[in-house]
C-alpha cells in the first residue's frame, strides 16, 4: 500500500474518531460528575430554574435522567456502538441543554452547548470515515 492511493495516509478516520472520543469523554465525565448526589443535582435544577417557566414537575425527571444519559451516550460514543443513533440522540440531548441554558440567559454556556451540538453533527455527517468503531466501519480495499 502507498500513500498514492488515498487509504495509507488519510487524516480524516483519525480526525473523525478523536472528535467522537472527545466528545464521549465529556459526555462520560459530565455524567459522572453528577453521580455523588443525582437526587441533589434533580433538586437543584428545579431551583435553578426557578425564575423560568419550566415546571418543577418536568425538571425532577430530567435531572434523574441526565447523569444516566450523558454516561451512557459517552460510553457508547467511546466504544463507537450505534454511533448514528447514539450522535443523533446526544444531539438532541445537547439541545435541550442549551434550551435551558438559553432561557437562563447564559450566553456563555449557550455557545458552548451549540459548539457540541455542532461537534456531534460533524461527526454524524462523516460517518464514512469513522472506521475505529466496535461496530465496524468503513470498508477500505485492504479489507477485501
Amino acid at each position: 500500500m502507498t500513500q498514492m492511493d488515498g487509504n495509507c495516509c488519510d487524516p480524516r478516520p483519525w480526525a473523525v474518531a478523536l472528535a467522537r472520543w472527545c466528545l464521549g469523554m465529556i459526555l462520560l465525565i459530565a455524567g459522572l460528575g453528577k453521580f455523588p448526589d443525582v437526587s441533589g443535582f434533580a433538586n437543584g435544577l428545579v431551583k435553578q430554574f426557578a425564575e423560568t417557566w419550566l415546571p418543577g414537575w418536568l425538571l425532577i425527571p430530567y435531572g434523574y435522567a441526565l447523569p444516566f444519559m450523558e454516561v451512557g451516550l459517552g460510553a457508547l460514543l467511546l466504544l463507537g456502538l450505534w454511533r448514528n443513533g447514539v450522535l443523533f440522540v446526544a444531539g438532541l440531548l445537547l439541545i435541550s441543554l442549551t434550551f435551558g441554558m438559553a432561557l437562563l440567559k447564559q450566553p456563555g454556556v449557550v455557545f458552548n452547548n451549540f459548539m457540541f451540538t455542532l461537534a456531534a453533527a460533524a461527526i454524524l455527517f462523516l460517518g464514512d470515515y469513522d472506521w475505529w468503531t466496535m461496530g465496524g466501519g468503513k470498508k477500505t480495499k485492504m479489507d477485501n
